[in-house]
């Protein structure tokens, strides 16, 4: 699947020229890279910004503050990392939604895994009857708890060292 790299610096405009890259993907002839690509372009154009990373694995984007001056827009089969300070510092990443947690560390050039679970959070439900809002009452609190416990490991790792 194609990835998707996107640091956009302070003060660089770019949103045109990605509307016009969302247009020309219909040229794509692979299938699956055609809509990831759309797909993933979609997503950083609704969430468009300056002074942020975008990271489309395919499946999801993920989206980071950036305040380094290199400008990135790459499509292809990995990440490009941004070159300037990052070789020389850590940093601890973060992806988070109702179904899974991922905490790593970005170390060089290096992703190291801390921590990656599955929340198990019921996944919304859609019928109707008596039971849907005590359904939703309980999909809510298993969300809170899940937020919770991603909340304390996250202290944990980064208040450990």
């Amino acid at each position: 699947m194609t990835k998707i790299t996107l640091a956009i610096p302070e003060g660089k405009e770019f949103k045109k020229q990605l509307e016009q890259e969302l247009a020309l993907s219909k040229n794509i002839k692979d299938k699956a890279n055609r809509e990831s690509i759309k797909k993933g372009l979609g997503k950083i154009l609704a969430n468009y910004s300056d002074k942020k990373v975008f990271l489309w694995d395919g499946t999801k984007l993920t989206i980071y503050g950036y305040y380094l001056k290199e400008f990135i827009y790459q499509c292809g089969k990995d990440f490009v990392i941004p070159t300037d300070n990052i070789l020389k510092n850590r940093y601890l990443m973060m992806t988070m939604d109702a179904n899974n947690c991922s905490i790593g560390m970005l170390s060089g050039k290096k992703l190291i895994m801390l921590w990656d679970k599955d929340s198990f959070v019921p996944r919304k439900h859609d019928k109707g009857g008596q039971s849907q809002r005590r359904f939703e009452r309980a999909r809510q609190e298993a969300l809170k708890e899940w937020m919770k416990k991603v909340a304390k490991k996250m202290q944990n790792i980064v208040y450990s060292g």
